[in-house]
């Protein structure tokens, strides 16, 4: 039983480390668009005349581009 000492330390220092670098990847795939915008913020800026659309402004233009199928009339 002691020869088998130095084979179950390995094989737990390498699950070990492995299962680390699968959570630190995992991790990683959660939040990578926090780091991009962190890296990256030109990517992110804004560019042109934006503006904030509210939900109203939403179901308006929803309404108004919507074509009923039944008779092919803007409802």
């Amino acid at each position: 039983m002691p020869d088998l000492l130095p084979l179950e330390r390995w094989l737990g220092l390498t699950a070990g480390t492995i299962l680390t670098l699968i959570g630190l990847t995992g991790s990683f795939n959660m939040f990578y668009r926090v780091f991009d915008a962190a890296l990256n913020p030109a990517l992110y800026a804004p560019t042109g005349l934006q503006r904030r659309v509210t939900d109203v402004d939403a179901m308006q233009a929803v309404k108004s581009r919507h074509l009923d199928r039944r008779n092919g009339r803007r409802s």
